[in-house]
C-alpha cells in the first residue's frame, strides 16, 4: 500500500516537470510570434510614402531648338577607274593623301597607245596624199570632159574614187582621234581636289578598263543627314539655308553652323521618318572626317500654338511598346503609368510631348523604377 501511494506521488511529479519543460519552451515562442504579428500590423498600418521628384507639363514657345542626331558624309565621292588596260608605271598617290584637281594619281604604260598613234599616223598622211592625188586627177578629167576628151563614165569612176579617198581619210582621223584619247587615258588624274580614301591597286600591277583602283571625297563640305520623324514634319517650315548649330562629340565645347539643303519627301518604310540634310562648310582650324557623329541644334517654328514638353528623364522608352510616362496625382498621392506620344528633343534636356498629355499635369521625372501602381509617393521637388 505505501509502494503504491509512493509511485502515484512519483508519477505527479513527473508530470510537473514535463509541464514545467513545455511552458519553458512553447511560452516565448508565442511571445515572440505576438510580438512580430504586431510589428506587421503596425508597419502596414504606418506605410511611408516613397520619395519621387516631378515636373510639370509645359507648353514651349512658338520657337524652340529641335535636336537631332546624326552623322557627316562627304558632299562629293567618287571611285575612279582607268578607261584603257595595262601594267601601272606609276603610283602617286596613297590612302589619305590630299590632291589637287587634276594632279596625276597613277600612270599606265603609254609605249603600246603612242606606237599605234604613230601608226595612224603614218596612215593618216597615206591617206591624205591619195586623196589629193585623186582630186588632182579629177579636176584634170573634168577639163577633158568639158572638151569632149574623155567619156561620162571615166569621169564617174574617178570621181568615185576621189570620194573614196576622202571617206578613208575620214575614217583614219577618227581612229587616230580615239588612239590620242586612248593615250591620254593612261594617265589616271583627279577630277577634284580631295582626300584619297582608298587604293587598290599597286604599282606594276596589270589593270583592266573600269577597274576601280582610287576612291577619293571632297571633304571642302560636308553633309550631315538627319532623320525626323513622321508626326513632326508636318510642323516645320522648312526652307532652303535655314541654320542650325551642330556639335561634334569629339569636339566638346566648340559649334559650327551648317544650312538646311534639302528633305525627302518620302518617309522610311522602316523607321517612319524623313531625312533633312544640312551642308557644314568645313572650318580650317578644326579636322572633320565622315562618319563622325553630331548633334544637330535646329530653331524652328511650329505651326499653331507652341508644343507640350517634359523632361527627357520622365520618359520610360519599352521595347514594342511605344514611350510611357507616371503621372503624379497630388490629391491621391500616387502615381498612374500612362502611354504617351514624344518628339524630338528640345533645349538639351527636354522632349516634346504630341499625345497623351495635358498642360499642367505633373509627371515623374526621378525614382519612378522603384514605384507601382497606387503605391503612397512624397514628391521632393515640383517644377
Amino acid at each position: 500500500m505505501k509502494r503504491s501511494l509512493l509511485y502515484i506521488m512519483w508519477g505527479l511529479a513527473a508530470c510537473v516537470v514535463v509541464l514545467a519543460v513545455l511552458m519553458f519552451h512553447v511560452l516565448p515562442g508565442a511571445a515572440d510570434q505576438n510580438s512580430t504579428t504586431e510589428a506587421m500590423i503596425e508597419s502596414t498600418s504606418g506605410e511611408e510614402a516613397r520619395p519621387i521628384t516631378v515636373s510639370r507639363v509645359e507648353r514651349l514657345e512658338n520657337e524652340h531648338v529641335r535636336q537631332y542626331p546624326g552623322a557627316t558624309r562627304s558632299c562629293l565621292e567618287a571611285e575612279l577607274a582607268f578607261r584603257v588596260d595595262g601594267p601601272l608605271v606609276a603610283v602617286e598617290i596613297q590612302p589619305g593623301s590630299y590632291v589637287e584637281s587634276g594632279q596625276l594619281l597613277m600612270q599606265i604604260d603609254p609605249r603600246d597607245y603612242e606606237d599605234n598613234v604613230r601608226m595612224l599616223e603614218a596612215q593618216l598622211a597615206g591617206a591624205v596624199a591619195a586623196k589629193n592625188a585623186a582630186a588632182l586627177d579629177l579636176r584634170r578629167l573634168s577639163t577633158l570632159l568639158e572638151q569632149d576628151a574623155v567619156s561620162q563614165s571615166d569621169y564617174d569612176d574617178l570621181k568615185t574614187a576621189y570620194d573614196s579617198s576622202v571617206a578613208s581619210v575620214q575614217a583614219i582621223e577618227a581612229q587616230l582621234s580615239i588612239a590620242r584619247h586612248q593615250l591620254e587615258d593612261t594617265s589616271l588624274t583627279s577630277p577634284f581636289s580631295g582626300v584619297v580614301t582608298g587604293q587598290f591597286a599597286e604599282n606594276h600591277e596589270m589593270v583592266a578598263a573600269g577597274q576601280v583602283v582610287v576612291k577619293m571625297q571632297d571633304l571642302s563640305e560636308l553633309e550631315i543627314d538627319v532623320s525626323v520623324p513622321e508626326n513632326e514634319m508636318p510642323l516645320l517650315d522648312l526652307e532652303n539655308g535655314q541654320i542650325a548649330t551642330v556639335t561634334f562629340a569629339s569636339m566638346p565645347g566648340r559649334e559650327f553652323e551648317a544650312r538646311l539643303k534639302e528633305w525627302s519627301a518620302e518617309v522610311d518604310s522602316v523607321t517612319k521618318t524623313y531625312t533633312v540634310t544640312f551642308v557644314l562648310p568645313a572650318p580650317e582650324d578644326a579636322r572633320m572626317l565622315p562618319g563622325m557623329t553630331v548633334q544637330v541644334s535646329w530653331t524652328n517654328g511650329d505651326q499653331g500654338q507652341g508644343a507640350l514638353s517634359i523632361p527627357a528623364s520622365a520618359v520610360i522608352a519599352s521595347a514594342g511598346e511605344g514611350s510611357t510616362v507616371w503621372v503624379y496625382d497630388s490629391d491621391s498621392n500616387t502615381a498612374s503609368q500612362r502611354a504617351v506620344t514624344t518628339g524630338a528633343l528640345v533645349n538639351h534636356s527636354h522632349i516634346l510631348v504630341l499625345d497623351g498629355l495635358s498642360e499642367g499635369e505633373m509627371v515623374v521625372t526621378a525614382g519612378m523604377d522603384f514605384i507601382t501602381q497606387g503605391m503612397l509617393l512624397r514628391p521632393l521637388e515640383s517644377l
